[in-house]
């Protein structure tokens, strides 16, 4: 990887995007160096029963959310719109995280809320309410603020993702970006009444781009959807690399 390369690259996608700070109370326009279009496609992989397991955390962990810090208060959200809420915490990695969900489908004006306490990520669609809830790390109220990740080096190997519970199952997709070259992983998730891991081995990223590097993860995106007739509840625990 060519240092100057990747920092004309992250200069171009500063001025190429127009960001505004925000608290959970404001609204920023910080956006991912990918089209929405991209994001917005869901592709479901099958994957064994044992990558839903759930197991106690080993030490060798890189945490990036635990929910514990960056409370957020109850959003609703109504439509398509972007409205974008930023928290800082110190249980975040890069300090800094940013939440905002779109609705696609709300016949019955059920709406979808979201919020961050006690140590939880709760997500709430109603009945047919359908649209997606994206997380992002790697901004900051500036905007873009790359993790600059060394994931290979450090021996890193899956990424986990720890749901409370799920009412319904439902699509996560994974994108992890060096500047604008990204790779992704996307499955179904299963319904579950308690505790639940979701794995992801790094070593079956899909790459879109082959400057894309492990051992320089600038910024990371999950994308929760809820696609099913009878909504979807779920809270997620924590997110961490081991």
């Amino acid at each position: 990887m060519k240092t100057k390369m990747k920092h004309n690259m992250l200069m171009c996608i500063a001025l190429a995007i127009s960001i505004t700070s925000c608290s959970k109370e404001s609204e920023t326009q910080t956006d991912y160096p990918e089209s929405q279009k991209e994001l917005s496609m869901f592709q479901g992989n099958e994957i064994e029963d044992t990558s839903f397991s759930a197991e106690t955390p080993k030490d060798n962990r890189l945490i990036i959310d635990d929910f514990k810090s960056g409370p957020l208060d109850k959003l609703t959200f109504e439509d398509a719109s972007a409205i974008r809420h930023i928290q800082e915490g110190g249980t975040i990695i890069g300090r800094f995280r940013q939440l905002f969900s779109r609705v696609n489908r709300n016949p019955f004006q059920q709406n979808m809320q979201l919020g961050v306490q006690d140590g939880l990520l709760v997500m709430t669609y109603a009945y047919d309410t359908r649209g997606t809830t994206y997380l992002n790390y790697g901004v900051d109220q500036s905007g873009l603020a790359p993790l600059n990740l060394r994931l290979e080096d450090e021996n890193y190997t899956v990424l986990k993702v720890r749901f409370a519970a799920k009412s319904t199952i439902n699509g996560i997709y994974v994108s992890m970006f060096t500047g604008t070259s990204r790779a992704v992983y996307s499955t179904h998730v299963p319904a579950r009444e308690g505790v639940m891991d979701v794995t992801i081995p790094l070593n079956e990223l899909e790459i879109i781009a082959d400057d894309f590097d492990l051992n320089q993860v600038d910024y990371i995106r999950f994308q929760f959807d809820s696609r099913s007739k009878t909504g979807c509840s779920m809270a997620v625990d924590e997110i961490w690399f081991e």
